[in-house]
């Protein structure tokens, strides 16, 4: 768990607790459980997303290591002369050639 599920979580069960209180009753109808009940719910759907977000994290990174590293993504980018058919890149009459 990272700090922001932990601080919602702490905040739901620390809001819940002081409503059942005597004095923390009276305000708690009002404004403590209602900010309790929401810090439990993003807290829930973090804590389900968090399988996926790391999954995505990890997907990322592994698209995007290669600039990390300074390397090429691929060695068809290092050539530039062949598409992903395997076939040589049309060029028009006359570009490039002397």
């Amino acid at each position: 768990m990272t700090t922001l599920p932990k601080t919602l979580l702490t905040i739901s069960v620390v809001g819940f607790a002081i409503s059942l209180t005597g004095p923390g009753g009276e305000f708690a109808a009002g404004m403590i459980k209602p900010i309790s009940a929401i810090c439990f719910i993003v807290f829930y759907i973090a804590q389900l997303l968090a399988k996926e977000a790391e999954a995505y994290d990890q997907e990322e990174q592994a698209k995007l290591g290669w600039m990390h590293r300074g390397a090429e993504p691929s060695p068809r980018a290092a050539t530039g002369a062949r598409s992903r058919s395997g076939r040589h890149s049309p060029t028009l009459a006359g570009v490039g050639s002397k």
